[in-house]
């Protein structure tokens, strides 16, 4: 009971894990769970107290749901089956549809006027029944990939609302079945890395999937064609609204708009690299791409590799300074290694305490910022490579990952592995604001500055987020 919070009954007779439970919203009180020993059980009370099972089920019982009114309650199963009950006595009414799908039943939702039913299958279709005939009125086709198995579904008021096998929210139109008025997309899998262009932004994630957002308005769309298929580990967004793309399949790929402002579609083409690439940058200006490989860094002009430098650390980062033409690749040696463009030769090193695993030019290419495993940021100037100040940017409490410039090149964003969020000031290397758990118990994978008050942020729990932080 609510309000003394004793018990009324229990829930028992099944020999296997229930898969859901209704409450009947009128009296005589009943609730109904369906199993996946196929069966369906009907408890009568309160105090509540098992009455019968029902058994026409042949696999799995998946979803029991009561009318509003309670008359009726209706169950489905990974049989393809939906059967209609009589609310308050569980005499079998009949089956909808027979079957009412071709592939299992994951969840079913009555309309508010209890004459309709939604019901989602693993047949990549949703639809809509008639309660009183039993016949089927819509049929939304939701696609053909796996991933388009509708798991979920719910009847609110005006809206009618499914959820795909990849996590996609679909708004259905019952006046128009074959165009979605909403699909709500994103990712279902950790984010591995993301890439910024104006109000598009582009994240992928460790399954391969790579979205294009509406930083403004949360929009979202997936990247079609030809991609990785797994791990994307290196992005660039670019001028005209391109993408660059090196992931754990060993290519280098590009994604294309058709027309300005369109989202990009892969191509066909793919850039073989010869071992596992860990990160890119792209120098606009002179259509350079350098990809730093577990191998090797490699320096391409459209798919035309130029250069290529063996090397003997592993990197994590690469960045380019469009000023100076230099390359830092940050590596698991423990330092920032600098490079000439021109031919790869050997500038400077950098000593740092722990691996480097991320670094980044300033865009008034007046800095380089790298960090560590160590949980230590550090900023040198780009003129010699020394320290720019003696203030020591270690706050956090484990490994940083990704650091970022705003656009006035003012401020560096960092976030790491202890979930939390930092800004540091270059005016005023003392003062830092921390965003404490900014991904709760997710590492951060992903920074970057939408402009110079708003960052966005990515992670391991598959959220992107983005922060408001007003420059004090």
């Amino acid at each position: 009971m609510a309000e003394t919070g004793t018990s009324v009954g229990e829930i028992s007779g099944q020999s296997k894990p229930i898969n859901s439970v209704d409450f009947r919203p009128a009296r005589p009180f009943r609730i109904v769970t369906a199993s996946e020993d196929n069966t369906l059980a009907v408890f009568e009370g309160p105090p509540f107290k098992f009455k019968c099972t029902k058994q026409e089920h042949t696999r799995f019982a998946q979803a029991v749901r009561y009318s509003p009114d309670g008359s009726l309650f209706a169950s489905a199963g990974f049989d393809g089956k939906i059967f209609l009950f009589d609310g308050a006595t569980s005499e079998l009414k009949g089956e909808i549809g027979s079957p009412a799908h071709k592939g299992g039943v994951y969840c079913i939702s009555w309309s508010a006027d209890g004459k309709q039913l939604l019901s989602c299958s693993g047949d990549k279709t949703c639809a809509i029944w008639d309660v009183e005939t039993k016949e089927r009125t819509h049929t939304f086709n939701m696609g053909n990939a796996v991933e388009n198995q509708q798991v979920s579904c719910l009847w609110q008021k005006d809206h009618i609302i499914t959820i795909s096998l990849s996590g996609d929210i679909t708004y259905l139109d019952i006046s128009n079945p074959e165009k979605p008025l909403r699909v709500v997309t994103g990712h279902n899998k950790p984010i591995t890395c993301l890439a910024l262009h104006g109000t598009s932004l582009f994240t992928a994630s460790h399954d391969g999937v790579v979205t294009r957002w509406n930083v403004n308005t949360g929009e979202a769309v997936h990247i079609s064609g030809p991609g990785h298929g797994n791990q994307v580990n290196g992005m660039k967004a670019c001028e005209d609204g391109s993408l660059l793309t090196c992931g754990i399949d060993d290519t280098l790929r590009k994604a294309v708009p058709a027309n300005e402002g369109d989202v990009p579609i892969y191509s066909s083409d793919a850039t073989p690299l010869g071992s596992q690439p860990k990160a890119l940058d792209h120098l606009e200006s002179e259509g350079i791409t350098v990809v730093a490989t577990v191998k090797e860094l490699l320096v391409l002009k459209g798919n035309v590799k130029q250069k290529s430098l063996s090397l003997s650390y592993e990197p994590s980062c690469v960045t380019i300074d469009p000023e100076s033409k230099h390359v830092a690749v940050g590596g698991d040696d423990n330092k920032v290694h600098i490079y000439s463009l021109s031919d790869l030769s050997v500038i400077n090193e950098l000593q740092h305490l722990g691996p480097v695993t991320d670094a980044r030019y300033s865009p008034d290419s007046r800095y380089l910022v790298a960090c560590d495993a160590h949980r230590k940021i550090i900023l040198y100037t780009t003129e010699e490579y020394k320290l720019a100040h003696k203030a020591e940017w270690g706050f956090h409490t484990a490994r940083v990952n990704r650091v970022a410039w705003s656009p006035d090149s003012s401020r560096v964003v960092s976030g790491a592995l202890d979930t939390c969020l930092i800004v540091w000031s270059v005016a005023a290397p003392t003062k830092h604001i921390v965003i404490k758990n900014a991904h709760p118990q997710s590492q951060i994978t992903g920074v970057s500055w939408v402009d110079n008050e708003t960052i966005v942020s990515v992670g391991q729990d598959a959220n992107t987020r983005v922060w408001s932080v007003p420059n004090a």
